[in-house]
């Protein structure tokens, strides 16, 4: 069995292994960060730790949208650093088969943002990973703005 976490994106969903996850919060204020890369929104203070803020809809390609109060912020732990990223809606705790669980290269050849797809009776759920939400340029670009650096 694995453990998922289940979200909802522009009326897809997606998840990610529970091991990732470190907390998932209402949305507050984001603070805008210059100089940062495009798929960057800004960053939040969680418990006096400040946190990046990924624009998850940029880099799934989907339309912009407004945050709302119902929104969730799922606060993830990737190699890197810990970011998060804004969900139209948290479905839940899920616990998945592994027979249920197929790797994304199995399927395609550039699996690209995705490791893998969750088969459910009346859907498919793709498996986000984690240490895809920036690129390597990216993080290099965020580790400037961060810093304090023009660029």
């Amino acid at each position: 069995m694995k453990n998922v976490v289940a979200f909802t994106i522009d009326n897809q969903n997606y998840a990610l292994p529970c091991e990732y996850i470190v907390k998932i919060v209402n949305t507050v204020a984001i603070t805008p960060l210059r100089h940062a890369p495009d798929s960057v929104l800004g960053m939040i203070n969680v418990h006096g730790r400040i946190v990046v803020v990924v624009d998850i809809r940029k880099i799934l390609e989907l339309p912009d949208k407004k945050m709302s109060l119902y929104d969730k912020m799922i606060i993830v732990k990737t190699d890197k650093r810990t970011v998060t990223f804004i969900a139209d809606k948290v479905l839940g705790l899920l616990n998945i088969k592994e027979k249920n669980i197929v790797d994304m290269n199995k399927v395609i050849s550039d699996p690209g943002i995705y490791e893998g797809t969750i088969k459910q009776t009346d859907e498919l759920i793709l498996i986000y990973n984690t240490d895809k939400f920036l690129s390597l340029e990216e993080e290099e670009k965020l580790e400037t703005a961060m810093s304090g650096e023009k660029i």
